[in-house]
């Protein structure tokens, strides 16, 4: 078992906020991404926060600054990661 374990409820609002709250410290951090946010996933240091105005944003546990941003031509509805890969998933048949 690893000492030190960040364990994280990570909560994503239709009104665009999302509320990161670390169970060890029981410290919660707010923060706005879009005006809604259809999903989120998360990684060891990273949110992955899809969102209605057809983006992907990537950022920090944090949430200070947008590390990376992907438009696409939908809403990004369902996001899916693993090891190596992100999968996105859209509202409609259509590449994103």
């Amino acid at each position: 078992m690893k000492k030190n374990k960040r364990l994280y409820l990570i909560l994503c609002n239709f009104d665009g906020y999302i509320h990161v709250y670390a169970t060890n410290t029981n410290k919660v951090q707010n923060f706005r991404c879009s005006n809604k946010c259809y999903c989120i996933a998360a990684n060891d240091t990273q949110l992955f926060i899809g969102t209605d105005n057809n983006q992907l944003q990537v950022r920090s546990f944090d949430g200070n600054a947008i590390k990376s941003l992907l438009d696409g031509t939908q809403p990004v509805s369902a996001l899916c990661l693993n090891e190596s890969c992100l999968f996105i998933g859209t509202m409609h048949d259509s590449s994103f």
